[in-house]
């Protein structure tokens, strides 16, 4: 931008001249002071996404943890708000201590052979009482189905060709397994649905999971395509997504809006968690009046941030901000974002599923990637089959040696209802 600077001889030769040489004069500052400012706007706008960008991390945004490298702060804030049950076990809940054992493995007796005060033996002396205990000892390891980490624990090592074969002849035991869960899937009242990226062969696939607290699927695909388009579920999103890029745009871009919604969320989860396991729904009155305040907040955020199309158009949709696009995003799925307030058998996130995909990360940040195809199926059909087992309190060792002989575990089903819903991560979908 060439910016001409007017000095005193210019100005004295247009009042000189007259009320057009002024005029003229004025016209010419006028025009080099707008085009300032719209270069200054742009670089403000550039540099509020560098310093949007800079500031993400895995606490305000979608991020993994590892994302936050060696700069990441102590985790001094929760989401969480603090709420007025104690620490610990509520009242009422259910303990998991080990249980007493009528049929135990081995009994030990051991009697006192004589007087502890006068040393006397106790030979021919009756006991009058007597008291047990019941100790729970880990059983000495074996090698029968065993993991990589046998050498280190017991000396003997497996070779690659076992663990592949082990591996193929228990992704075959385990297919009917894996069909019966695909069924009650898809019986389920609710479905937890995530899907993350999978290397394979060197390239990107996706490995989606649907899950329920009972049971694990998951699937490798090399494309996916928005759960939207199912039409035969309702929809319900991850409000803690939403709490977090709440927290972003709160803090990065001064949003008093989006801390009120975050506010509001969080109260109506207190309000249905109060009402479980009583009630299926809130009640209709509550319902209207936090719709009302939900619509209030999003009318402020609108208000705050509004949208000027740009002057020259270009290719493709035009660019807003991220905090317009979240209040577009709340405005048009209100129901979807409300949906845990409808139907209290609706989670308020999608956090089983985001469980049952960490192990899925876990096992590519060691091994990087999967060098077939066919491997990367086996590996889900099995994880899958031991999230299944683990969800139902079984043990996955013996889980694992009984599909060998074939002999089949099944999920309970009796509180199978029909499917409904679909829990689904907020950023999938724009």
């Amino acid at each position: 931008m060439n910016f001409t600077i007017l000095d005193q001889k210019e100005i004295r030769a247009a009042f000189a001249e007259g009320e057009e040489a002024i005029v003229k004069l004025f016209g010419i500052v006028t025009g080099q002071v707008e085009e300032l400012a719209e270069q200054l706007e742009k670089q403000a706008g550039v540099l509020k996404k560098l310093q949007a960008r800079l500031s993400k991390n895995s606490r305000n945004s979608g991020k993994p943890p590892s994302s936050d490298e060696y700069g990441k702060k102590n985790r001094t804030e929760n989401l969480r708000k603090s709420g007025q049950k104690p620490n610990g076990g509520q009242l009422g809940h259910e303990g998991h201590a080990l249980k007493r054992s009528d049929t135990p493995d081995r009994t030990e007796k051991h009697e006192p052979f004589a007087c502890k005060n006068c040393q006397r033996p106790l030979d021919d002396v009756t006991a009058v009482g007597a008291e047990e205990r019941q100790v729970y000892d880990i059983p000495a390891i074996r090698i029968e189905v065993t993991s990589q980490i046998i050498e280190d624990l017991t000396g003997h090592g497996i070779s690659e060709g076992s663990t592949l074969k082990a591996s193929e002849e228990l992704s075959e035991c385990v297919r009917l397994s894996t069909d019966a869960v695909k069924d009650l899937l898809r019986t389920a009242d609710t479905l937890n649905v995530d899907e993350t990226g999978l290397r394979v062969k060197g390239k990107l696939h996706w490995l989606h999971v649907a899950s329920t607290d009972a049971l694990t699927y998951y699937s490798v695909h090399d494309h996916w395509k928005p759960y939207f388009r199912y039409e035969k579920c309702g929809y319900s999103l991850c409000n803690a997504h939403h709490l977090r890029k709440l927290n972003f745009i709160e803090k990065q871009y001064d949003q008093a809006w989006a801390g009120g919604m975050a506010d509001l969320l969080l109260e109506i989860k207190d309000d249905v968690e109060k009402l479980k396991p009583d009630r299926e729904s809130s009640e209709p009155e509550q319902i209207r009046e936090f719709e009302r305040r939900y619509d209030a907040i999003i009318s402020r955020g609108l208000a705050d941030n509004s949208f000027t199309p740009p002057k020259k158009k270009k290719k493709g949709r035009p660019k807003k901000t991220p905090p317009l696009n979240l209040l577009i995003r709340l405005r048009d799925y209100r129901s979807e974002t409300l949906a845990f307030m409808y139907d209290l058998w609706i989670p308020f996130d999608n956090n089983a599923a985001e469980r049952d995909v960490r192990m899925i990360k876990v096992k590519q940040k060691v091994s990087g990637c999967f060098r077939t195809f066919e491997g990367a199926e086996r590996f889900a059909d099995i994880r899958g089959y031991i999230s299944t087992a683990h969800k139902n309190s079984k043990n996955v060792f013996r889980a694992i040696k009984d599909r060998l002989p074939r002999k089949p575990f099944y999920p309970d089903s009796s509180n199978i209802k029909k499917a409904t819903y679909a829990i689904c991560e907020s950023g999938l979908f724009y």
